[in-house]
C-alpha cells in the first residue's frame, strides 16, 4: 500500500509531507462525497418523499453506511456495486439517447471555452481512483498486466461518460438568456 512505497523510497521527513498531502486529499475526497450525497439525499427526503431531517443527521446516516461497506470488504459488496453500476449506465444511456435529437452542436461554439479549467477540481477528485490501487493489485492477485488494463479502463470509461453529459448539457442548455446555464446559477 501507500505507507509501505513510502517508507521504502522516501526519508522520514518526506514521508510526513507525503503523508500530510494524502491525508489532505483524502480529507478533501471524503468531505465532497458527504456533502453531495447529504445534500441529495436531503433533498430527496424533503422535496421528494416530504420528511424533514437535521443536515446532519443525514450525512452522519451515510457516513456510517458508507463505513459498513468498507467494513464489509470489496468481496462483499461487489455484487451491489455491480449492480448499482448497470443500472447508473442503463439510466444514462437511456437519457443521453432521450436528448441526443435535440442536442445543438453549434451551442458548444462559444466564447466560454477556456472556462474549462474552472473543472479540474472537479476531475481530480471523480477521477482520484489511485488511492484504491494498491487494494486492486491484491483484489486481482498481482497480475500487474490485469491491474494496467483496470486503471486504463477505469480512467477511460469515466472520462468518456463526462465528455458524452458535457456535449449533451451544453449542447441543449443555452449559456445566457432566459433558460440559460447563467440564469440557473443565478436563481439557485
Amino acid at each position: 500500500n501507500l505507507t509501505t512505497m513510502l517508507r521504502q523510497t522516501l526519508s522520514a521527513p518526506v514521508r510526513i509531507v507525503a503523508w500530510i498531502g494524502y491525508l489532505i486529499l483524502l480529507y478533501a475526497i471524503l468531505t465532497v462525497y458527504l456533502e453531495t450525497m447529504g445534500g441529495l439525499t436531503s433533498d430527496l427526503l424533503r422535496y421528494g418523499l416530504h420528511f424533514k431531517m437535521f443536515y446532519w443527521l443525514v450525512v452522519l446516516a451515510i457516513a456510517a453506511v458508507f463505513g459498513f461497506f468498507v467494513q464489509a470488504g470489496a468481496r462483499t459488496i461487489e455484487p451491489v456495486n455491480r449492480f448499482l453500476i448497470l443500472f447508473m449506465l442503463i439510466i444514462f444511456a437511456v437519457l443521453v439517447m432521450s436528448v441526443a435529437p435535440h442536442i445543438n452542436f453549434h451551442m458548444l461554439q462559444h466564447r466560454y471555452t477556456w472556462k474549462i479549467w474552472f473543472a479540474l477540481p472537479i476531475v481530480v477528485t471523480a477521477f482520484s481512483y489511485h488511492v484504491i490501487i494498491p487494494t486492486l493489485k491484491d483484489y486481482m492477485g498481482g497480475n500487474v498486466k490485469a491491474l494496467r488494463i483496470t486503471i486504463f479502463l477505469g480512467s477511460l470509461i469515466p472520462l468518456l461518460v463526462y465528455l458524452i453529459w458535457q456535449i449533451a448539457v451544453l449542447g441543449i442548455i443555452p449559456i445566457a438568456g432566459r433558460f440559460g446555464i447563467h440564469t440557473l446559477f443565478v436563481h439557485k
